[in-house]
């Protein structure tokens, strides 16, 4: 039997728990019925807390509204993401390291502690050739990043390789954490991922398009494409926005009182020379 489904705009939804009209956020019992709904499975009489099939069925969705949470926080530096100050250290001899598991781009270049200047980013295909070269030890004077796909990793890539023990520091924007499902009652999955509610209508297209994806078995069908263009567009509207647009458009988002405190690098700061 066919499946359709009526996309809800943001304004026009209720949320789940304590969402009142209008309310545009979305909790994760709200998203993975509204999941289980475009499977044509009746999400409003299944029992989610029972064992079984339902249970099943709503742990299932609960896996799709996190990966759909996560393909949205890592498509890119949203200003709405925390920043994170980490350190890798380097043995002696060593050239690459993979970043931290929540890592989704960098917010500040590495850099060694005292040290009056960043590293330069090059693309790896120049490593490469500086690595042919005569000079091969001491401290690292650039970087490349690549990302592994199959294991979601990514990796950082340093020339010259560490001569002895060396600390490197840097700062990026870290992913959100996921929501696990309640043990036995599903009515309590009132959490609501670290997304900014005027985009949590995006979230609930993601959430459909996986359960269609994943579901249906069907990889290419239009609530994918619909997820896929319109994350797409609200990605490219703040990346091309004016500076007092972005800051409207974060304000919007909930994010601007914090972008301050998030985004501040007086902790961060090291000397360019």
């Amino acid at each position: 039997m066919a499946v359709t489904f009526t996309w809800s705009d943001a304004e026009a939804v209720t949320a789940g728990g304590a969402g009142g009209a209008g309310e545009v956020s979305r909790n994760l019992v709200t998203l993975a019925k509204s999941a289980l709904g475009y499977l044509n499975i009746d999400n409003a009489s299944a029992d989610c807390d029972a064992a079984g099939d339902s249970r099943d069925d709503y742990l299932e969705a609960v896996q799709w509204c996190n990966m759909a949470a996560q393909m949205i926080a890592r498509r890119g530096p949203w200003p709405w993401l925390k920043v994170v100050r980490a350190s890798l250290t380097l043995s002696d001899g060593t050239y690459t390291s993979n970043l931290a598991d929540d890592f989704v781009h960098l917010y500040v270049k590495p850099w060694y502690e005292g040290a009056n200047r960043r590293m330069d980013e090059v693309t790896l295909e120049k490593i490469g050739r500086l690595r042919s070269g005569s000079t091969n030890e001491g401290m690292p004077q650039c970087f490349a990043m690549t990302y592994d796909g199959t294991n979601m990793r990514h990796a950082i890539h340093f020339w010259p390789n560490a001569s002895g023990d060396q600390t490197v520091y840097y700062a990026y924007y870290s992913t959100i954490p996921a929501i696990t499902a309640h043990a036995t009652d599903c009515d309590e999955d009132t959490g609501i991922f670290a997304i900014p509610g005027p985009l949590h209508y995006i979230l609930e297209y993601g959430a459909i398009a996986h359960a269609e994806r994943y579901g249906q078995r069907n990889w290419k069908g239009g609530a994918w494409q619909t997820f896929e263009t319109e994350l797409e567009k609200v990605w490219i509207k703040q990346q091309t926005a004016s500076p007092n647009r972005r800051m409207a458009l974060q304000s919007h988002w909930g994010t601007r009182d914090r972008l301050t405190e998030l985004h501040d690098e007086s902790d961060l700061e090291v000397t360019h020379t």
